[in-house]
């Protein structure tokens, strides 16, 4: 169910359409209940001082929120990436085939991505902003640039010596394909990612790979790449800014659009440091800060300063910093791995893809994309499956906790199909509309305010 849904969704507009949605929160509820339907009931996600913090945090921002409907399409969307973590770490420790099984389906998706949207890239993509970079199904080229930055460490990953000669060279085209596709998107911080994704990669396996003078020769190659990246207008747009004082250089919009978000950013933190302005609600909030030309953003294009803003300032630096624990543990269990076994090399390329992610997560919008944040806490579950387990024990009550994580998976799958059938409910409506039916129109509003009475729109 895994596979299958990490190829699919990045066809319903990246996973931002209804239909991907709903598919998401239904088809992850789905393979949670068969988890939790198993012979070993132990959950999935262990009780920690992190994790029950960062519940509180996440529940007293939630009830506070200015805009509850966004909310709890924020909350649907956050318990399926922290299923589908679980549910990876726990497969590829039972069953360690489970986690070839989940890389090829990866690498397939990136394939199918590159594939046709280099084909629609050819065909000019109907024109628009972005008619000369490769979108892809996401219709935005830095998203795909995101979702290339993780499926090139999975497929990095199958290049391991203990799997098939067919499933090294389908991963080798896959890290080629990603490779072509970065180059067309056009994303300059997509390359200062890679570089500081292949750092981290070089550092762990150096000893093995390399003598330290071939590690300063890499370094020096990716620190020219990094800079040739950020040359051009977008150092020329960013020193009116830095030097006001300056002579006037040609503006990069891209650059003015974020800062100024950044700047009005930093002000909604201020306004709301403790709970945040609600899961979610960062594009309602956006509307009483920005100012022209600037008049529309869903996004900060820096995703811990939108944790910062919608969970509060405390949430924003707890995720930080149990990101960071995360990626250090794991790079520490990586490093104790024998040189010479292909778990170490698969490891440390998983660790390479979710620090270039979380780089370029920094300056973009990759996790307004569901099917890229699905794909991330993948990676992220499949790199922490080889952390060491404290205390495995199985829960006091085995049937009581199947039953209550079974109840909780039920409640989201109903509420994501009342909400997408109220969506679609609600266009029905202002098609009819438009078409001057009225009294259609209003029909189909009030069924879609009594499946989702907490939407504006119905």
């Amino acid at each position: 169910i895994l596979a299958a849904t990490l190829i699919g969704l990045p066809w319903a507009d990246g996973g931002r359409s209804p239909v991907g949605q709903v598919a998401l929160v239904l088809l992850l509820g789905l393979a949670g209940a068969a988890g939790f339907l198993a012979r070993d009931v132990r959950p999935p996600l262990r009780p920690s001082l992190l994790l029950a913090l960062g519940a509180i945090l996440v529940g007293a921002s939630a009830l506070q929120t200015i805009h509850p409907d966004r909310t709890i399409h924020a909350l649907l969307l956050l318990v399926a990436y922290l299923l589908a973590a679980a549910l990876a770490a726990r497969a590829a420790r039972d069953a360690p085939w489970t986690e070839r099984a989940l890389l090829d389906a990866v690498s397939l998706s990136g394939l199918l991505v590159v594939g046709l949207g280099t084909l629609w890239l050819i065909r000019g993509n109907d024109g628009g902003f972005y008619a000369n970079a490769l979108i892809g199904p996401f219709g935005y080229p830095n998203a795909v640039a995101g979702f290339l930055l993780l499926v090139g460490g999975a497929a990095a990953a199958a290049l391991q010596s203990d799997w098939s000669r067919i499933e090294r060279g389908a991963a080798l085209v896959a890290c080629a394909a990603c490779l072509f596709g970065l180059y067309f998107t056009r994303s300059r911080g997509a390359w200062v990612a890679v570089a500081v994704g292949c750092l981290c990669w070089a550092s762990i396996q150096w000893q093995h790979e390399w003598s330290s003078r071939h590690l300063w020769v890499v370094l020096a190659a990716l620190t020219l790449l990094a800079g040739l990246s950020l040359a051009g207008s977008r150092v020329a747009g960013l020193l009116p800014f830095l030097w006001p004082g300056g002579p006037e250089l040609p503006a990069d919009t891209s650059v003015q659009w974020r800062l100024s978000i950044l700047r009005w950013t930093w002000a909604m933190i201020r306004d709301h440091p403790w709970l945040g302005v609600g899961p979610g609600a960062f594009p309602v909030a956006l509307i009483h800060y920005q100012q022209i030309p600037y008049l529309s953003g869903e996004n900060p294009h820096n995703l811990y300063a939108e944790i910062a803003v919608e969970y509060g300032l405390i949430a924003g630096l707890l995720f930080s910093v149990g990101l960071a624990i995360c990626l250090v543990r794991v790079a520490m269990a990586t490093r104790r791995i024998s040189a010479t076994h292909p778990v170490r090399g698969r490891r440390a390329a998983l660790l390479a893809a979710l620090v270039a992610f979380a780089i370029h997560s920094g300056m973009d919008l990759d996790w307004s994309f569901p099917a890229v944040a699905l794909l991330a806490a993948v990676i992220l579950g499949l790199a922490a499956a080889g952390l060491p387990l404290r205390h495995p024990r199985s829960p006091r009550y085995p049937s009581l906790w199947r039953t209550a994580a079974l109840l909780v998976l039920a409640a989201a799958a109903i509420l994501a199909l009342t909400r997408y059938y109220s969506a679609t409910l609600v266009a029905w409506g202002r098609d009819a509309l438009a078409a001057g039916d009225l009294a259609r129109a209003e029909q189909y509003l009030i069924r879609a305010q009594h499946l989702n009475p907490l939407s504006f729109s119905a």
